[in-house]
């Protein structure tokens, strides 16, 4: 008896902690269940949250404009493409859609003047290239005259060529062709009509001439040359002075005794043979109280002595 109330009571006892067992494990699941069901609400909640708060920011208006006016910084709202291609089509920031490169490409340097407003011919020696030369003027600084030779520059320009009464340079990567202005015919002094022929000067003689008169043909050495054909003589392929031929009436040529044909050998004992020795002469007309000429006139050399007064 004893013992069969020992094996109730043992049963008892086992059916009581079986049952406690089941209940503990369920009391587990359903903690673990709450627990999963809160996270989602949770995530749910928070991305909620912040879906409210962005759309907040960025209406205008709204709390974004709000902290913006506080010091805040704020989202500022994108506009579509519409909005933008206005701006680029109306150009209203003064832009264009050409790339730096085509800017400069576009307005590069700017245009070159042409050749007739830099440069002047006042008058050429044409012949032998080397001997050759040219006056030209250059416009806009002073009206600065040179003599230039073949491959000397001048304004920009490369002299190529010299001929009667033109030249041809190389300007801007191309050939040009510079002509003398064409000069009013008649006599070279205007004013009252034209001077008598003045003799050939004697050999060995001596001419007076009155600077006032000759000044007007001395205005530059251009305004000398234009007043006849001058250019280079050679003697056995040497240079031997200057042939003057084409003598205008009037010309300051023409008041010194020169004759068509004669040829320019010597100034003041010096050989002429290139430009240097034209603008010596030059000069001498203008300042010189004396000058001696050699000049060879039919195969005969003759010496004339100028005086100026």
């Amino acid at each position: 008896m004893i013992r069969e109330l020992i094996r109730r009571l043992d049963l008892k006892e086992r059916f009581r902690f079986g049952e406690g067992a089941a209940l503990s494990q369920f009391e587990q699941w359903r903690r673990g269940f709450i627990l999963a069901v809160m996270t989602i609400l949770i995530y749910q909640s928070v991305g909620i949250f912040y879906q409210a708060v962005t759309l907040e920011l960025i209406r205008p208006g709204g709390a974004g404009a709000e902290a913006a006016e506080e010091g805040k910084p704020a989202v500022l709202k994108r506009e579509d493409q519409t909005f933008y291609r206005l701006i680029v089509e109306r150009n209203l920031f003064g832009s264009t859609d050409k790339t730096y490169a085509e800017k400069v490409q576009a307005t590069g340097a700017p245009e070159a003047q042409p050749l007739s407003a830099l440069l002047e011919l006042k008058g050429t020696v044409a012949g032998d290239s080397k001997y050759a030369f040219a006056v030209i003027e250059e416009k806009g600084k002073n009206n600065k005259q040179g003599l230039y030779k073949i491959g000397e520059k001048v304004a920009g320009a490369t002299l190529l060529k010299i001929q009667r009464d033109k030249v041809v340079v190389r300007y801007q990567d191309k050939e040009e062709t510079l002509k003398k202005r064409d000069m009013a015919e008649g006599p070279i002094v205007p004013g009252g009509p034209a001077p008598a022929a003045a003799p050939a000067a004697p050999a060995s003689g001596t001419v007076a001439l009155n600077r006032a008169d000759i000044m007007g043909s001395l205005k530059d050495l251009g305004t000398m040359l234009s007043q006849a054909q001058i250019r280079p003589y050679f003697t056995r392929g040497l240079p031997d002075g200057f042939m003057v031929s084409g003598i205008r009436p009037g010309s300051v040529y023409q008041r010194m005794g020169l004759a068509d044909g004669d040829i320019l050998q010597e100034i003041n004992g010096r050989k002429m043979k290139g430009a240097d020795d034209m603008m010596e002469l030059y000069n001498n007309l203008r300042s010189s109280g004396r000058m001696n000429l050699n000049v060879q006139r039919q195969g005969r050399t003759e010496t004339i002595n100028y005086v100026f007064h």
